[in-house]
């Protein structure tokens, strides 16, 4: 994080594709004093439906580091039941 604190400016748009639920958004990453760039992030989510209780949710999400040292890249599964 930043010394000068985080803004982030972000929108998001959610859907279905057929039983499943979507989810996109983007976030643009700022110092919270002076404005300058932290870099982009953008992330995707899915919930698939397995049966009717359980769901699969892959998730995505990329960040551009816009001079800061590294750039990062996620890869993320997970299981959901319900009881």
């Amino acid at each position: 994080m930043p010394k000068d604190g985080l803004d982030d400016r972000w929108f998001g748009l959610d859907g279905t594709i057929g039983k499943a639920a979507r989810t996109l958004a983007w976030h643009d990453f700022r110092a919270d004093r002076g404005g300058r760039a932290c870099g982009p992030q953008s992330d995707a989510l899915l919930t698939c439906p397995l049966r009717p209780d359980p769901g699969w949710l892959p998730k995505y999400a990329s960040y551009r580091a816009d001079g800061f040292p590294t750039d990062g890249y996620k890869l993320g599964s997970r299981i959901e039941d319900r009881y």
